[in-house]
């Protein structure tokens, strides 16, 4: 019982923690502050849970965001590698946060100047999210029909956003 106490502790501490990475990612704009607090999450998770737990493999994912953020486009990769096949089983590659890692992707290698890369990455992400978009409204209408899916998601938009202020023109 001892364990399950300091499991629990450990567990809102990392949540304390990511809260307090995001808050400086988002209203701050802090990085540094908000990877300090994101390695911190990842350390405490990483020293309760499994390797292979969402919740591990979940703070990877946003801690490559933040460094991404940053411009560290290498260790970002590494990172964003790593996680791509742990996301992969967990939740299948049709998944939403595979989706991210793809999109994340993009963005290194449009950085790198690799656009027809990007533009691959960029359309996959695309791919999943409509997929998902798809399968969302055939479940919320009851399995009767099909329907389209002919409105983006904000994933998307912001993908679409993000090749547009790089300068590089797609024919979506």
């Amino acid at each position: 019982q001892a364990d399950g106490h300091v499991e629990l502790i450990l567990s809102q501490e990392a949540d304390v923690s990511y809260v307090q990475a995001m808050l400086a990612l988002e209203v701050k704009e802090d990085l540094a502050y908000s990877e300090e607090r994101m390695r911190q999450t990842l350390a405490l998770r990483q020293s309760f849970l499994p390797s292979h737990h969402p919740l591990v493999a979940l703070t990877q994912l946003d801690l490559a965001g933040v460094m991404l953020e940053q411009h560290r486009i290498e260790e970002t990769e590494v990172l964003l590698s790593q996680v791509t096949s742990k996301l992969t089983v967990l939740y299948g590659k049709n998944s939403r946060h595979l989706a991210r890692v793809k999109r994340l992707l993009a963005r290194v290698y449009l950085q790198r100047g690799a656009y027809v890369d990007g533009e691959t990455m960029v359309r996959e992400a695309l791919a999943i999210d409509a997929s998902q978009v798809f399968l969302e409204e055939l479940l919320r209408s009851g399995l009767e029909k099909p329907v389209s899916v002919a409105d983006k998601t904000p994933a998307v938009l912001e993908d679409l956003e993000k090749l547009d202020t790089c300068g590089f023109v797609t024919d979506f």
